[in-house]
């Protein structure tokens, strides 16, 4: 149906835009640590942020299959099953907080056994980490729905502003308010909280 093409081609740009906007965002953090504090601090960010990285896996292998059940449930107009879906995913969202925030005061030991002593991971470094990984699952609740009705304009511009929005601010905490690498995801959570706030309002 060459009728279609026009749509299809539409909103595989879309998410092409956003897939690649995503890589630059999380690419842009290890250059600018080193280029403003150097590589060894770039080892130390991905040591934290592989460990909260684990938090958000989870939640996505949970809520990944929501994707093309909520395509099926819009497309039949099923929007109770919708509410109560996302509902589910909130009370999975409050079960993954609970265990980030556990983590965190947990974090100082892992790192010890993970990596030894050598290297030491800030306290903060590792909180705006987990706040990170919060932002993270709680928008993807809704993107999860978004992505699987196809309304994702908002988010495409959404994310490409989070790029240029992002490196100032993470320069910016780094360098100027001298917060090393927590300076630079604290600017992507700042960043993050667009999404955070825009996603729920349009679902709602």
């Amino acid at each position: 149906n060459f009728r279609a093409i026009r749509e299809l081609m539409g909103l595989g740009v879309k998410f092409y835009t956003i897939q690649v906007a995503a890589v630059i965002l999380l690419a842009s953090d290890s250059i600018i640590i080193a280029q403003i504090l150097g590589p060894e601090d770039v080892t130390i960010y991905n040591i934290a942020f592989k460990y909260f990285s684990l938090p958000i896996l989870i939640f996505t292998i949970v809520s990944t299959p929501y994707w093309s059940s909520f395509t099926a449930a819009h497309s039949e107009s099923e929007f109770d099953w919708v509410e109560r879906s996302i509902k589910i995913l909130k009370k999975v969202w409050l079960g993954v907080l609970l265990g980030i925030m556990i983590m965190i005061p947990l974090s100082e030991n892992f790192y010890s056994i993970w990596i030894g002593s050598e290297i030491k991971i800030p306290f903060f470094l590792s909180c705006a980490m987990a706040l990170y990984a919060i932002l993270l699952t709680w928008g993807s609740i809704y993107v999860t729905y978004l992505n699987g009705i196809g309304k994702i304009k908002l988010q495409m511009y959404e994310t490409v502003f989070i790029i240029f929005f992002n490196i100032p601010m993470s320069i910016y905490f780094a360098d100027n308010l001298e917060l090393g690498s927590t300076g630079v995801i604290l600017g992507t959570c700042i960043s993050l909280s667009i999404g955070a706030i825009l996603m729920p309002l349009q679902v709602s």
